[in-house]
């Protein structure tokens, strides 16, 4: 068996674990004294979503790492994806240990960043595959269309940190 089919998953165990620690530090004292609105979820379902979250963080980082060229744009997306993962729990450090909704906000507005990141690549991709279908009659990746037009339904989603259209127009075959 391969490596990284234990790195990969260690590291986003890893993400999770330090998230959820730092999460714990203030989730019983400083934020039970914030003034909530009335539709915040209660903490467990929190706390599944997110363990989805991340296993699906996992298996698109599996697939990426097993099935895509190495090349610069490879090497763009690992970093993107573990930045990402910096991010996500660094804003539970500022958040609930540092108690700091400034810059737990400064950390949202550098994921929100990456996220419209994102989506503008996405969008140039689809660009690029309509023009090079309608003048070329060439096709791109099926798997790569399924998972971009999919993805292009999930603007504005809780989380933009999950994995998969991270990697659209890789060349995955």
């Amino acid at each position: 068996m391969r490596p990284n089919y234990f790195i990969i998953p260690l590291i986003v165990i890893g993400v999770s674990t330090l998230g959820s620690w730092f999460t714990g530090q203030g989730v019983d004292t400083w934020y039970q004294t914030l003034n909530l609105p009335g539709w915040t979820p209660p903490g467990s379902f929190i706390g599944l979503v997110w363990t989805i979250l991340y296993v699906l963080i996992a298996i698109s980082a599996l697939v990426l790492w097993n099935r895509a060229r190495r090349g610069r744009r490879f090497w763009l997306i690992i970093g993107v994806f573990l930045l990402n993962a910096f991010l996500n729990a660094f804003w539970s450090y500022l958040f609930f240990t540092r108690n700091s909704l400034f810059l737990a906000f400064l950390d949202i507005i550098a994921l929100c960043f990456m996220g419209c990141f994102r989506r503008l690549s996405q969008l140039y991709y689809l660009a690029a595959q309509f023009f090079n279908l309608k003048f070329y009659g060439q096709k791109g990746s099926p798997t790569i269309e399924r998972l971009a037009v999919g993805d292009l339904g999930q603007v504005g989603s809780a989380n933009e940190g999950s994995g998969p259209d991270l990697w659209v127009g890789q060349d995955l075959g």
